[in-house]
């Protein structure tokens, strides 16, 4: 009687951490988004040479990369915090503006993009006072 205990809970912390190392494998960014407040110092469109071909007016399939914005911005003790986002938000704000931001980090494993952020998403914007 005593191994069995002994046997569901070792299945009961084998099941733990792999959902726990699973949910940190595929919620990285989310977990350790960063919210970014401070004034816009860049968001310039990348330009992408790509081609339309579309059989029907649907907007709904239209290239993510024809959206892509490069996001600079400051914060109040002078760090800029750099990242690419594919937000059509990012089109209606110009430098100067205050805002703050969600930026998501690459996860470690990514070794060629460790450190950086992607999917800058813009959760306000005003006019700075």
């Amino acid at each position: 009687m005593n191994t069995i205990k002994k046997s569901i809970k070792l299945v009961l912390v084998i099941l733990l951490t792999a959902a726990a190392v699973f949910g940190l494998f595929e919620f990285y960014p989310y977990l350790f988004a960063k919210t970014i407040k401070g004034v816009i110092s860049k968001v310039e469109r990348v330009n992408v040479n790509v081609s339309l071909l579309q059989n029907n007016s649907d907007s709904s399939n239209l290239s993510p990369q024809l959206f892509s914005f490069a996001v600079a911005i400051k914060t109040p003790d002078g760090e800029i915090f750099t990242a690419s986002a594919e937000d059509r938000q990012w089109a209606a704000v110009s430098e100067g503006l205050c805002v703050t931001a969600k930026f998501f980090p690459y996860p470690p494993w990514k070794l060629d993009k460790a450190g950086t952020y992607y999917g800058a998403r813009l959760i306000d914007s005003r006019v700075c006072n």
